[in-house]
């Protein structure tokens, strides 16, 4: 620690109470068991986490190199034999994880060689499992848009890079495909609205 600074345990009451946040009244009671822990796909950084890492560095707590969230759900014990986990959580961004791995959300993965999907022999179908495999949550259409769309989609596997990037920029995280507007800088319009939405 540097000079002039406060001591850890100070600096510990400090972080305890910027994580302790939110309401304090009229909040639901937990209730059931432990059924399951969501935290960020392993090998993100949540926008909440970048936010709150910079708010503890402005604190005095430059320490802390990350602060990260998640969420445990509670369920009735019966409800959760039934119960389908899936939704809880948002493939693209998130992820199940056990809570014995808690400290995994931290670690930094070693790069993996690229992989591929080989569109050129197995076509659609490579789609689809990628699509389930990797949570890009793509729509038929949007399956049909890329296997008919992609220029070299006949000549070569893509990327599951490529893929990702596609699906990011079409998901409910980044809504440029339903905006549906468009965007008129001309002169003559200006004083106008710059996008009409249809």
């Amino acid at each position: 620690m540097g000079a002039g600074r406060a001591p850890w345990s100070t600096r510990s009451l400090r972080c305890t109470s910027l994580l302790q946040y939110g309401p304090a009244a009229d909040v639901p009671q937990r209730g059931g068991s432990h059924v399951a822990t969501v935290v960020p796909r392993q090998g993100t950084i949540s926008p909440w986490s970048s936010k709150a890492t910079d708010i503890f560095r402005i604190c005095d707590l430059a320490r802390v190199t990350r602060v990260e969230r998640g969420v445990r759900w509670y369920m009735d014990p019966a409800a959760a034999q039934r119960a389908d986990l899936s939704v809880l959580f948002d493939r693209m961004t998130e992820q199940l994880i056990d809570e014995a791995r808690l400290a995994s959300v931290f670690e930094d993965a070693a790069p993996r060689p690229l992989a591929t999907v080989p569109l050129l022999g197995e076509g659609r179908q490579a789609l689809e499992t990628a699509n389930r495999t990797l949570g890009l949550a793509l729509s038929d259409d949007e399956i049909d848009y890329l296997l008919e769309r992609l220029p070299e989609a006949g000549t070569r596997s893509h990327a599951m890079s490529e893929l990702m990037m596609f699906a990011q920029a079409n998901s409910e995280h980044c809504r440029h495909k339903i905006f549906n507007a468009d965007l008129d800088r001309s002169t003559a319009r200006r004083s106008r609205a710059v996008a009409r939405s249809t």
